[in-house]
């Protein structure tokens, strides 16, 4: 958990649910759980899965050094989350945030965990006015 607020388990979700859990808009997410459409795909998908499993497996979806590391981070930064994140809550985004002493965060409304997929384009937008707000 952080800061008593428990994130989802995502290697607990059947495989038939994880990409309704992981955005928010139905018809997309109904798009991603069409079965692969080749062998490559489908190779790469369990190769991804796997990756991930390596890395967030344990501890999971967290880094015990992250308070010891994260208020020495002095650049500009901007979270942003999707607010109908699934995996972390939306309470993570501030969470983080407050850890960072440059930090503001950015909520994108109807968008799930994968906010480059679901919202791309209001995440570019987020992107480039934060970076062209820093330059200045």
């Amino acid at each position: 958990s952080f800061d008593g607020i428990a994130p989802a388990d995502n290697f607990l979700w059947p495989e038939e649910e994880r990409a309704q859990r992981m955005v928010h808009d139905p018809d997309l997410a109904a798009k991603m759980s069409l079965p692969p459409e080749s062998e490559a795909e489908s190779l790469r998908a369990l190769s991804n899965w796997a990756a991930l499993a390596r890395l967030a497996w344990s501890p999971r979806w967290h880094d015990p050094q992250l308070d010891k590391w994260a208020h020495r981070l002095s650049m500009p930064v901007q979270v942003v989350w999707g607010r109908e994140d699934q995996l972390f809550p939306v309470a993570y985004a501030d969470a983080y945030a407050q850890r960072l002493p440059n930090a503001r965060t950015r909520i994108l409304e109807g968008c799930g965990h994968l906010v480059h997929i679901e919202k791309p384009e209001e995440l570019a937008a987020a992107t480039t006015a934060f970076a062209e707000e820093c330059a200045a």
